[in-house]
């Protein structure tokens, strides 16, 4: 199984770095500030079944794979407030009923 590669020269993981760590990371490429010496992961393959949630198939690079995935994700999230929406419109509704029904209530039957 492959896994991404850790840059030989971070120190320091840190989020939101075009790097992924703090230190200066250089080693092993002048051009890519990085590099590594293990595998891209656009050469990391995956070799599993088709994964039926995200479309991920076997000979898809992790690149892809995780393309895919995200677009998943994406969605998911969209539905989710889509969803939040819809149940907050339902809530209204509901509240409304409630409160007609009190009226209904209190103009027929006076206690």
């Amino acid at each position: 199984m492959a896994y991404l590669p850790v840059n030989p020269c971070c120190t320091g993981v840190v989020l939101n770095s075009p790097c992924g760590c703090s230190s200066t990371c250089n080693c092993n490429s002048t051009t890519n500030p990085c590099g590594t010496s293990g595998a891209l992961s656009n050469t990391i393959v995956y070799n599993g079944p088709t994964l039926p949630g995200s479309g991920v198939e076997a000979c898809d690079t992790l690149n892809v794979a995780l393309s895919k995935i995200d677009e998943v994700l994406v969605q998911l999230k969209n539905q989710v407030a889509n969803n939040t929406a819809a149940i907050s419109s339902i809530t209204e509704q509901i509240i409304d009923i409630n409160a007609q029904i009190v009226t209904i209530n209190n103009n027929c039957c006076p206690s």
